[in-house]
Formats: C-alpha cells, sequence, structure tokens
C-alpha cells in the first residue's frame, strides 16, 4: 500500500513503508515518496524511530476533520532504506492486479468478451486445450511441446500449466500429460 492509496480508505489497516520526515509530540509524519500522512502514537508509546530514518508501519487508517491519519500499532525502524522500494514496487503490482480484475468483472457484467475468450463459437482457450489434449492422446498421453505446436493458442504452455496446477490435466511422465476425467 502506498501513502497516496491510503486517502482513498476510511478505516481499514494499512502496511506501509516510508521515511519519518517530522516529528511533534505523540505525532510523526510518514513519506513514502507518493505522499505525506500524519502517524499518531499510542498514549505514551515511544517511537523507536528518527526523523531522517526508513521505518515499517502497521495501523488504521482513521480521519478528524476530512483529514486522514494512521494511527500506529506497530512503528518499525527498517535497516536499509531499499526496502521502501521493493514494498513500493510490490504494492503497485497488487494494485495494478486489482485494477485487471475490477476490469475484467466490469467486461464479464456488460457482457463484453474477456480477454480469453474466443472468436465465434470456438468456445475459450482453456476449453480448447482440454480439447486438444484428448484429441492428440493415444492412450499413453500427449506431449507438452506437441500440444503447443499444434494448438496455435498464443499462450497456450500457459494455459497447460494452469490446468495442472487445477487438476484438469496431470502429468503422466517428463513433460507428457493427460486428461483427468470424471
Amino acid at each position: 500500500m502506498t501513502v497516496s492509496a491510503v486517502q482513498g480508505l476510511e478505516e481499514e489497516r494499512v502496511h506501509l513503508k516510508g521515511v519519518i520526515v517530522d516529528q511533534w509530540g505523540q505525532q510523526l509524519v510518514l513519506d513514502d515518496g507518493t505522499g505525506r500522512i500524519p502517524i499518531r502514537l499510542p498514549h505514551g508509546a515511544r517511537a523507536q524511530v528518527v526523523i531522517g530514518g526508513a521505518a515499517t508501519l502497521i495501523g488504521s487508517v482513521s480521519s478528524f476533520e476530512g483529514k486522514k491519519f494512521i494511527i500506529a500499532d506497530i512503528l518499525q525502524r527498517i535497516g536499509n532504506a531499499l526496502w521502501i522500494v521493493v514494498h513500493r514496487s510490490e504494492s503497485e503490482a497488487g494494485q495494478r492486479q486489482r485494477e485487471r480484475q475490477k476490469e475484467g468483472d466490469v467486461r464479464k457484467e456488460a457482457g463484453s468478451p474477456t480477454p480469453d475468450s474466443q472468436d465465434e463459437g470456438m468456445g475459450n482457450a482453456r476449453e480448447r486445450v482440454l480439447s486438444l489434449a484428448k484429441r492428440l492422446d493415444t492412450g499413453s498421453g500427449v506431449m507438452i511441446e506437441e500440444m503447443v505446436r499444434q494448438s496455435g493458442i498464443p499462450g497456450c504452455k500457459t494455459f497447460i500449466e494452469a490446468l495442472l496446477r487445477e487438476g484438469e490435466l496431470f502429468e503422466v511422465g517428463p513433460g507428457r500429460v493427460k486428461v483427468l476425467e470424471g
């Protein structure tokens, strides 16, 4: 999560990493490169971080008179500030994935084609991969490379790996798969 993403939240638990840039009394200010947010410490708690130091924070988003702040549950010093960069890139990747998932949900609700659907009655790629495996199997399974070569499906190997994880296909030997019937 980033500070800029926190601005749209209400009463949710968050995990942030950043640099402490200001302090007065029981309040600190965290900057993660996307924005700044005040942190309030519980009464009597002492901050184990210093101004200019990197910190990790777990707490709850709150607001007073329209201004957001975090009530800290855990606030710890980070030894290496490069963890802030790692955390931000992971947070941004997660945000992009959530946005893509929302777009997919909207497409399904609107009846629009989804990325894995195919043209005019060909079924989705997943079903086509299963059908191909059944067709090419002569009894001892089918080689994955043969399926990829004959399928004409972009990303066929990815679909095969997903079907293996889901248990729709199983590997009977190195590089050889079979459809689980039943």
